[in-house]
């Protein structure tokens, strides 16, 4: 269970873990800092008994921009988090996989691969950009026995949107895009994140998979 601020919250979803009958290692560090996808990957061995086997790679940066005012700064924090983290990931779980010869990663994309947000212009390029690496990281690594997918959600009530969608015309006007006409929920994301990690995902590789409600569709 990583974390990058809120240690409590991560330390809850590890006791409930816990309390399934299963084992939670919590770790901590911002991603875009040298050396901590390493140190996360590590410290996930060392909780856990064992090295990482299936990679989960969903920590994004978010910043709102008009595209006339995008600066440096606010788009190598994005790289940074979006993509240069998500690489440096794979490189630290990948070889524990390969002496294997078995592992699963998931990305977690963006509806703004096909929709981008006039006002994330930077966060839509680096998702779009994350479908196209794990398009080439599948290939490479079939055949090691790891799959490599990338799960794009549409409009989801997490925390991050809250604020925005608990406003009722704001939100109206959102469920008017989506052709299942609501906004999605976290578990929907989940269950197709599980999938892929499951036996039943043994032979899919290289997909990028909407959760969006039918929203890419225009």
């Amino acid at each position: 269970m990583h974390y990058a601020g809120a240690r409590a919250a991560a330390e809850q979803v590890a006791g409930e873990i816990e309390a399934l009958g299963r084992r939670a290692a919590v770790v901590g560090g911002h991603l875009t800092a040298e050396h901590v996808a390493e140190d996360l990957v590590s410290g996930a061995a060392s909780g856990l008994g064992g090295g990482v086997d299936l990679l989960i790679a969903n920590a994004a940066v978010q910043i709102r921009q008009d595209w006339r005012r995008v600066d440096r700064d606010a788009a190598h924090r994005q790289f940074d988090a979006n993509i240069m983290a998500t690489i440096a990931l794979i490189q630290a779980a990948t070889p524990h996989m390969i002496a294997q010869g078995w592992g699963r990663i998931v990305t977690i994309g963006s509806i703004q691969q096909w929709r981008p947000h006039p006002e994330m212009l930077v966060y839509a390029v680096m998702k779009s950009g994350m479908e196209n690496m794990v398009r080439s990281l599948a290939a490479q690594l079939a055949p090691d026995g790891i799959t490599v997918n990338n799960v794009a959600p549409g409009v989801i009530g997490t925390e991050r949107n809250a604020d925005a969608l608990s406003d009722q015309t704001y939100r109206s006007r959102v469920e008017d895009k989506i052709p299942l006409g609501r906004v999605g929920c976290a578990e929907e994301c989940a269950g197709v994140v599980a999938m892929l990690c499951a036996a039943s995902g043994d032979y899919i590789t290289g997909v990028d998979i909407p959760v969006d409600g039918g929203m890419r569709l225009g």
